[in-house]
């Protein structure tokens, strides 16, 4: 039977569970609210009203980063990090938007900005409870929104900054709400967007999930908030999350399994099955592929997400080695972005897959060094989900719930980046920031070469 080691019968706050900052937490949370959070805040406040919190928080970061001392461990930060920072920044030389090349780096700079203090001036409980409460208080924020639109307003609504006569006459991509909250179709909360909304309550799941095996939230709390949650899913129905969460869902058995595992040969027998059984799931998969498809409503074309990857594969193919200069999002004004992708009247700002977008804006170098950086933080959340940690209380070694967090989120992201383009801009990109930095500096088990065989 699977367990959790951390949902054992509570123990004493002080010899089990360290106290947590509530100004550590306040800050996780209002900084992980205003970048999970930012289209609600753009479509409330308009794009100057959420530049302004976006300033607030780097100079907050900037000035606890200052105080404290963290700028001297600036130099340990994950070195493809680094790389792809300044390759980024290098590719302004032959960049196609030179302007918005230098815009997307300062961006990808603010965003590491953020996640320094995230990662290494709050523990990995105050980052989980601030991860937590962003992510609720989305959720909550958006059932509320959709009640109101669907029992007061009783009509779609538009983001305050679009200039639109009325919101029957915009294009479906650009409204905040369709009014689907009593109706067949998928709503989209304050986000405005059914997909995003969508990722946002599985990775709240998570949270909520491991606070409760640690006993940071109480059950009954925790139970209103996994049916808030779950109900969420099912009004978004996005296809992608689904599958991300049966993704993870097969990750936190594997971990789980592995845990149990203590024996060299063990290990080999071990990960030869998962091999094996995955390979006949993708195979699987790969021959049912038009049959699951329809399962989700989706047609062969991925709802156009097909010609999306072919025009900017083809872009690609055009600047193959350094690419045609880093932005992250796409500025529509500048061509041949502007043009290249338009579905329903709408221009599309990224190329709905991480790694193809990658090619087209950094080329096969830029590819390959966020590709390290993604790997080497994807075997640092795995070797602290299998590994037990130093209790210093008890001293000795002990799994934690906790550490099953970075693993299962990385695994979630790597999944939805196969149809977004996540890993580039916003949540993200932080969320990749702040686990990768966290993970090499203030890790679960001591840092030492990416072996997840090897037995501790």
């Amino acid at each position: 039977m699977l367990h959790l080691p951390d949902a054992a019968a509570p123990v004493s706050r002080e010899t089990h569970r360290p106290l947590l900052s509530s100004a550590n937490v306040a800050f996780a949370t209002i900084a992980l609210f205003t970048v999970f959070g930012s289209n609600a805040l753009r479509n409330l406040l308009t794009w100057w009203g959420f530049s302004a919190i976006v300033v607030a928080l780097l100079v907050v970061s900037a000035i606890w980063i200052a105080r404290s001392g963290t700028a001297r461990s600036l130099r340990r930060l994950p070195r493809p990090l680094l790389l792809f920072v300044a390759f980024a920044l290098l590719s302004t030389l032959w960049s196609n938007w030179r302007l918005e090349t230098l815009a997307g780096t300062g961006i990808l700079l603010a965003a590491v900005l953020l996640a320094v203090p995230l990662a290494l001036l709050i523990s990995w409980e105050e980052l989980l409870a601030g991860f937590s409460a962003a992510l609720r208080w989305i959720i909550g924020l958006s059932l509320i929104f959709e009640l109101i639109v669907s029992t007061i307003i009783r009509h779609p609504v538009l983001p305050l900054w679009i200039d639109w006569e009325t919101a029957e006459d915009a294009p479906l991509m650009l409204l905040w709400s369709r009014n689907l909250l009593f109706v067949d179709g998928k709503i989209q909360g304050v986000l405005g967007n059914s997909s995003m909304l969508a990722s946002v309550a599985l990775l709240a799941l998570i949270a909520v999930c491991i606070q409760l095996v640690t006993h940071r939230m109480g059950r009954i709390a925790g139970s209103v908030w996994i049916v808030l949650i779950v109900g969420t899913l099912a009004l978004t129905r996005s296809a992608t999350v689904t599958i991300a969460g049966v993704v993870v869902f097969a990750a936190l058995v594997v971990i789980l399994l592995r845990r149990r595992v203590t024996t060299a040969r063990g290990r080999a027998g071990f990960y030869a099955t998962v091999i094996a059984i995955a390979a006949v799931v993708l195979t699987a998969i790969a021959i049912f592929w038009s049959q699951i498809l329809g399962l989700f409503g989706k047609s062969d074309d991925l709802t156009g997400r097909v010609e999306i990857w072919n025009n900017t594969i083809g872009l690609a193919g055009q600047r193959p080695v350094f690419g045609w200069g880093w932005v992250g999002y796409w500025p529509p004004w500048v061509e041949p972005l502007g043009s290249l992708n338009e579905r329903y009247g709408v221009v599309q700002l990224h190329a709905h897959d991480s790694w193809i977008d990658l090619w087209m804006q950094v080329g096969i170098v830029g590819l390959v060094i966020f590709a390290l950086f993604v790997l080497v933080t994807t075997l640092r959340s795995a070797r602290s989900a299998i590994h037990p940690a130093w209790h210093p209380v008890r001293k000795r070694l002990e799994f934690s719930a906790v550490s099953l967090f970075p693993a299962l989120v990385m695994v979630m992201f790597l999944v939805q980046n196969i149809t977004e383009s996540r890993f580039l801009v916003e949540e993200g990109l932080l969320m990749l920031c702040i686990l990768g930095i966290k993970l090499k500096l203030d890790p679960f088990v001591p840092d030492e070469p990416l072996v997840l065989y090897r037995s501790r």
